[in-house]
């Protein structure tokens, strides 16, 4: 469980949430993963003719082709600094607001025999947000033998090829880990914010019927008479929303019991993921110029083809943590949201924290002359509600 001090493993719900990411979990409707176990929360508590190993690869071969390639993986707009020490991060924020005071020097006062009294105290006041605990788990590579795969390959080359095709092949189930971890702390954040700050999710559809009289639904705006037209629309809803995070407001962001959080959110600290599909639809489906690639760009934008399931791309079924009004961390009921189309935040309001990456190896075993290499993980995913994050959905 996150949001505790222990180092949690997180082995058990990444490969669920790797099958749902690789569309293997053939599940017939959508089922709701419990991201509040890694996902963390501000809190204001302290809380034969084969080889002999593995029997698969043939020894009588002319040529060996690796079907192997790099994958890099996507959200990398919630990386942050990685952590060497401690555990907990603080985060404080200065509470200053209704600070206007009467000012004497034009007034008759103070009378005669008396004076202004400028050593009057005033405290700082702040807003003192935690995230505790990280999330480990690890990977282990496939063994390397030094001699017994001698017999498969033509040359120490090809043997070395065959070794560097299961370490890139490592490297790519590493990031799409990550990736996927990430994947759902942007899930645990839509499904938190519609429980704890829903007037933070704007539903475009009901929005665009209001202001043009019009009674759309959502199979109606993407036939080619309405397309267009919503798109356009969309687009200036997006830019108005981007500027309104610019002023220094109460607004787009869960507030405290007994502080007044004010936030701004310029434009360079903006992130935008956008639901790629919607994205292409506009490119192809639009008339021609209406479409620019300067539209719907902060200074970090990434084009998200599915938010949590493969196999349901345009929605996330979570069970979110979240920060109650009081400053504590709690577990919701489980949210079912589809046709999201974007999410504009502030970049503190998620990310991913590293507290430890690291592969060791270990020496040659002298009797079976082989080694093997583990991957530790030890990382925060986190959602902070009192910074701002504005959710878009198409209904």
């Amino acid at each position: 469980m996150a949001n505790s001090f222990t180092f949690n493993q997180i082995a058990t719900i990444l490969n669920t949430l790797m099958q749902d990411a690789q569309g293997r979990s053939g599940n017939s409707t959508p089922v709701a993963r419990n991201t509040a176990d890694f996902v963390t929360q501000a809190t204001t508590v302290l809380s034969g003719g084969t080889d002999p190993i593995m029997s698969s690869l043939t020894q009588l071969i002319a040529k060996t082709v690796f079907s192997v390639r790099p994958y890099r993986g996507k959200f990398r707009l919630l990386d942050t600094s990685p952590l060497a020490y401690g555990n907990t991060v603080r985060k404080v924020t200065p509470v200053f607001v209704d600070s206007a005071v009467s000012q004497p020097m034009f007034n008759d006062q103070p009378a005669d025999g008396s004076s202004s009294d400028h050593w009057t105290i005033k405290r700082p006041k702040v807003l003192q947000t935690m995230f505790n605990g990280f999330e480990q788990y690890m990977v282990q590579a496939p063994t390397v033998f030094e001699d017994q795969l001698r017999s498969a390959f033509r040359g120490p080359d090809e043997l070395g090829d065959f070794i560097t095709s299961q370490a890139v092949a490592v490297q790519n189930e590493l990031d799409q880990q990550k990736e996927t971890l990430a994947r759902n702390t942007v899930a645990n954040m839509i499904g938190a914010k519609n429980i704890a700050d829903s007037a933070s999710v704007i539903h475009c559809l009901t929005e665009y019927n209001a202001e043009t009289g019009l009674s759309l639904t959502a199979q109606d705006v993407f036939k080619p008479a309405n397309f267009s037209a919503f798109v356009q629309w969309f687009y200036a809803l997006v830019e108005k929303y981007s500027g309104l995070l610019e002023e220094r407001t109460v607004a787009h962001h869960m507030a405290l019991t007994g502080y007044t959080i004010l936030r701004h959110t310029p434009k360079k600290e903006q992130r935008l993921l956008m639901w790629q599909p919607f994205l292409q639809k506009i490119k192809t489906m639009s008339l021609a110029g209406l479409y620019h690639e300067s539209l719907l760009t902060m200074d970090v934008t990434e084009g998200v083809n599915y938010w949590q399931d493969y196999e349901y791309p345009d929605r996330i079924t979570v069970t979110p943590s979240y920060t109650t009004a009081a400053g504590a961390v709690a577990t919701g009921a489980a949210q079912t949201m589809t046709d999201i189309l974007g999410v504009l935040f502030d970049r503190e309001a998620m990310g991913i924290n590293v507290q430890l990456e690291k592969a060791v190896s270990t020496p040659m075993n002298a009797k079976g002359l082989y080694y093997n290499t583990f991957y530790h993980m030890a990382k925060r995913f986190y959602n902070d509600l009192t910074e701002n994050c504005i959710v878009f959905v198409l209904d």
